[in-house]
């Protein structure tokens, strides 16, 4: 509303009118309020000073009425004392002035309290500027409010940066996001001051409950030393860093890794008073570069247990002929010794020995898989139960066994023995891991699925889930025992690796768990810590529908409990060789042709040992009729013990043909029953079980 000079004078506190007059040009107030001795020094400097002060300066009384205004007023607003003269400050108000600021202002004054704040004025002609504003109420010597006195500065130019800066810091945080960034700001002690959007989404955590504190309060137990190690060769003299990658922990208890990179942020005067950082979420990519590493190292597992394979179906044919004839030799010379002789405890020892280095070479051969396998339907309950107590029969009393969760879990395509194997060697692992200490062995069984903190530890987990929809079966053997460092945990199942001293253990058990747990599809997993003790857990594929049962294979056992021992009792004085079934014998080892060919004639067998296969062919070409069954080592020079079945055949086709080998695989055992043998024995068995399995084909006494 324009000034009009007619209007009348409003009157002062004191009764008297105040008005404005123009006294060479220079504004002059009427009142006791202005009117001081001429001669008053600190007058006239107070009164310079008001006139050129720069920031605007504006004089009310108690009603908030203009009484005085400085030259800098008149410039910020565009107006004249004249034309305010009576009037209120809301005369610089307009549309866009913020009306929350306004009732603030009001407010303190209607209480005679002072106000500071930012207003959004109008000037005269109708342009706009930023105020800043401070109003003081002046009082006099009873306290009462008689005067505002309010300071004013155009911030405009600063408002307009900081609407600059904070239009750059959106494109800036924009650009940012749609390239997948998350802002995360902290000051120069690593508190976080500021939370994106998109980073509150990624951690599920809301800003407020992160601003304040430092990111090493979201980082696992033992990241933080990593970063500290890291940032000793990458920090820059400045504070920046670039491609940081750590671990963190999210609201919900999962783990994401992020790559890091911040630049300082500095004040006008270039002191730094943060950073600014943009972090990336990599944990698919980290996901994938632990997959892509378990699958080097399970290619080279693979190519380790090719090697060990190729070494054990090497030597397993040498060796258990060694066995064999050692075994062999202890139980013919039993029988031709006294009960009561000395030497018996001797023979025994030997026997021992021999029974252990056969056990060796079974583990070798489970271990790289060249052992037949008979996978067939199975629970694992019954398996559990039975393992468990022959295992707390074995050992010792201070090593507790507890057993969980046997009911209710899906079969599993399994081989029994194999399966008990895995829990003897594990539940044996971990009592000597106990040393000499008491504990406890917890054997658990559940079909639990693996949560997904689980599945992003181990992605070969994953995939297995993936693989199989039907679900998984879950064995854990777990100790109290002291548990392991990363570095042994990286070894443990490497062939032969033992932390045990000398002589106290092979170091194939877990390696032995390792290939069984891969002949069956499945996979086996380890936690522990130092102090903590150990669990580990065989994952196997689930079988809830019924499956093809497969045809028996061959195997080292006789299949007919009726043949489980000798019909004829072994002649413990030697006597003369009994008329009886006639077999032929070939095998390249005279050791063994001794050997063998004195069992079977102990019992009743009529034998024709030959050391090469030309000479076993003619004497069966010579009286087919006359041989009841042949019996053949399968690895021999020239002709393999296959192949002389099959000539052998070509002779007599009804003849019984049976093969014995140091190892037998599938390949083997698929190519005997093509080719019409009877029977595959492994070396190295039990002489009793060895004789009983000829029995079963072609009794003594027939």
């Amino acid at each position: 509303m324009p000034f009009n000079p007619s209007d009348p004078p409003l009157p002062a506190d004191h009764g008297e009118p105040l008005g404005a007059s123009h006294d060479g040009g220079q504004v002059t107030m009427q009142g006791e309020l202005l009117q001081r001795p001429r001669d008053d020094k600190a007058t006239r400097i107070k009164a310079l000073a008001f006139e050129a002060v720069s920031e605007g300066v504006v004089i009310t009384d108690a009603a908030q009425r203009i009484l005085l205004a400085n030259p800098a007023f008149e410039s910020i607003t565009g107006y004249g004392l004249p034309e305010i003269m009576g009037r209120t400050c809301a005369l610089l108000q307009g549309p866009l002035t913020d009306v929350n600021t306004v009732h603030e202002m009001r407010q303190a004054l209607h209480q005679r309290l002072a106000f500071s704040g930012q207003i959004f004025n109008y000037r005269k002609d109708g342009s706009t500027y930023w105020n800043d504003l401070s109003i003081s109420p002046l009082r006099d010597d009873q306290g009462n409010v008689t005067h505002f006195i309010g300071l004013m500065r155009d911030i405009s130019l600063r408002k307009r940066a900081e609407a600059a800066l904070q239009e750059g810091e959106v494109r800036y945080r924009s650009a940012t996001e749609a390239a997948g960034g998350h802002i995360l700001d902290i000051d120069t002690r690593f508190r976080y001051t500021f939370v994106s959007e998109r980073a509150e989404q990624l951690l599920g955590y809301p800003a407020k409950e992160m601003l304040g504190r430092t990111p090493a309060e979201f980082m696992p137990p033992g990241e933080l030393e990593k970063v500290n190690a890291w940032l000793e060769s990458h920090l820059q003299q400045d504070g920046a860093i670039h491609g940081l990658e750590h671990r963190v922990v999210t609201k919900s208890g999962s783990t994401l890794w992020l790559q890091i990179s911040r630049i300082p942020l500095q004040d006008n005067q270039g002191v730094t008073i943060g950073y600014r950082g943009i972090a990336f979420d990599i944990t698919a990519r980290k996901q994938a570069e632990q997959a892509d590493i378990e699958r080097e190292t399970h290619i080279r597992e693979s190519q380790k247990m090719e090697a060990i394979g190729t070494l054990a179906g090497g030597i397993a044919h040498d060796f258990n002929n060694i066995i064999a004839a050692i075994l062999g030799n202890v139980s013919l010379a039993r029988q031709d010794l006294n009960p009561a002789s000395p030497a018996l405890q001797s023979l025994n020892e030997i026997d021992k020995a021999a029974t252990r280095a056969r056990d060796l070479v079974r583990q070798i051969l489970s271990f790289s898989r060249r052992q037949n396998s008979d996978y067939k339907r199975t629970s694992l309950s019954p398996i559990v139960d039975d393992t468990a107590r022959m295992l707390r029969a074995m050992l010792p009393a201070r090593v507790a066994i507890e057993v969980n969760g046997l009911d209710g879990t899906p079969e599993v395509l399994g081989d029994t023995s194999q399966l008990q194997q895995v829990i003897i060697n594990l539940a044996t692992n971990a009592m000597q891991a106990m040393g000499g200490q008491s504990g406890q062995i917890r054997i658990g069984l559940d079909a639990t699925a693996p949560d997904e903190h689980a599945l992003a530890k181990h992605p070969a987990l994953r995939a297995l889930v993936q693989q199989h929809p039907d679900g998984l079966v879950r064995l854990t053997v777990a100790d109290d025992g002291p548990g392991m460092d990363e570095a042994t945990l990286g070894r443990i199942f490497e062939p032969f690796f033992t932390t045990k001293p000398v002589g106290e253990g092979t170091g194939l058990g877990l390696a032995v768990v390792h290939g069984i747990a891969q002949g069956h599809k499945g996979l086996v997993l380890v936690e522990s810590q130092p102090g903590a003790g150990t669990q580990f857990a065989l994952y196997l594929p689930a079988s809830p529908s019924p499956v093809d049962q497969p045809l028996e294979t061959p195997t080292t056992q006789p299949k007919n409990p009726a043949t489980s021992s000798p019909t004829t009792p072994p002649d413990a004085a030697g006597s003369a060789v009994k008329p009886g079934p006639h077999i032929v014998y070939v095998d390249d080892d005279d050791s063994l042709i001794l050997l063998i060919k004195r069992l079977l004639e102990r019992r009743g067998y009529r034998v024709s040992a030959f050391l090469d296969q030309q000479s076993a062919l003619s004497a069966i070409r010579n009286d087919p009729a006359g041989i009841d069954l042949m019996l053949t080592d399968y690895n021999m020079p020239g002709m393999s013990g296959l192949d002389l079945a099959r000539e052998a055949l070509l002779i007599r086709p009804d003849l019984l043909c049976v093969i014995t080998s140091g190892f037998i695989d599938e390949k083997l055992s698929t190519e005997a029953a093509s080719a019409g043998v009877h029977k595959l024995i492994l070396k190295a068995i039990a002489v009793d079980e060895f004789c009983a399995a000829i029995e079963a084909l072609v009794p003594a006494n027939a």
